[in-house]
């Protein structure tokens, strides 16, 4: 997204030691252009979106910002649920991460998707439980997200 209101870069990251399995990150930064500075997600996305903030470093070292809470991991489980391309032995295989009440997330603005998008924080070895999912504004705006999120995904480019 670049602007009006917000700036989210979002860079991927591969890494492969020889193995079958890569690994595999995802660094989302999102800034307000109207201050020059992180946003602080617990403000726009609300208290029952974010309980908790933490910091995490990805395969480069590159620190990055998690939230977390009971009612985004529901969300994030809701929109991939609503995705196609997960058949009931992936959500075998995957239930139990994705029921993990620890689990962390990247956050960043969308402007083509016109959506917050979630990416879990997991582990290499379960990390194709993962990958991103689109909140709506609609269920934005119903769990209690701020008007200035919701403006600037509705104006963002």
């Amino acid at each position: 997204m670049a602007g009006p209101r917000y700036l989210a870069l979002v860079a991927h990251d591969d890494e492969s030691c020889g193995g079958a399995h890569p690994d595999q990150s995802r660094t989302a930064l999102t800034y307000d252009l109207e201050t020059g500075r992180p946003v602080d997600w617990r403000q726009l996305l609300g208290p029952r979106l974010v309980s908790s903030t933490e910091t995490d470093n990805v395969i480069d070292g590159t620190v990055i910002g998690l939230v977390s809470s009971p009612e985004l991991r529901r969300l994030y489980v809701q929109a991939l649920k609503s995705a196609a391309g997960r058949d009931a032995g992936w959500w075998k295989d995957c239930d139990d991460v994705l029921a993990d009440p620890e689990l962390r997330f990247s956050v960043w603005p969308d402007a083509k998707r016109r959506a917050v998008m979630l990416e879990p924080e997991l582990v290499h070895a379960v990390q194709a439980c993962g990958g991103d999912a689109a909140i709506s504004p609609g269920t934005l705006r119903a769990v209690g997200a701020s008007p200035e999120l919701l403006s600037g995904l509705a104006a963002g480019r």
